[in-house]
Order: structure tokens, then sequence, then C-alpha cells
């Protein structure tokens, strides 16, 4: 990675607010499944290179025909932990992210 290049720099960002506080969501990884698409996301602020575990999250993710982005939780726990799996595996991010 270039100097002063953020990771993810070209990846799409969605701001969620939690718990009063404004969070940068950065989409990691989108697939398919069942004609669905589910998207992997990352804090902005975990993605610094640094040791240690990182937050991520699974959430159904859909672009309209105008190309408006939407973002919808993933309730079924099966279904979270076998997409996380999916694009955990093939990112190779199994053993240092927590979900």
């Amino acid at each position: 990675m270039s100097e002063g290049k953020r990771p993810f720099a070209d990846a799409e960002r969605f701001s969620l607010e939690e718990g009063g506080k404004v969070i940068v969501w950065v989409v990691l990884a989108i697939t398919d499944r069942d004609g669905r698409q589910y998207a992997l996301l990352a804090p902005e602020d975990d993605l610094g290179g640094g040791e240690g575990d990182m937050d991520v999250m699974v959430c159904e993710y859909h672009r309209d025909q105008d190309g408006n982005r939407t973002l919808k939780d993933v309730t079924d726990e099966t279904l979270y932990e076998s997409v996380y799996r999916e694009i955990a595996t093939n990112m190779g991010l199994e053993d240092s992210v927590e979900h």
C-alpha cells in the first residue's frame, strides 16, 4: 500500500448512527446468495492495518435502478453465519474478525 493511502480507499462507505455516534462502515466484499446480495462491512476506523481483531457485520445489500444503496439487517442467524463464513474465507479473514 502506498504511503498515505487508506485501506479500501475506493470501497463504498455508509455512515450509520450507533449509540449516538456516527460510524463509517466500509463495504469489504459483496456476495450473491439466492438472488440477493450480501455485504461484509467493517468500521473504517478498524482498517488501519494494526494488530488485533476487526469488528464486521453482514447486511443484505441492495442498489435500486436509480443507484440508491440500502442495507438491511440479516436477522436469520444461520444465513448470517453462512454468508459471513463464505466471504471471510474468500478474503482470508476467518481468524482476524469479530462478527
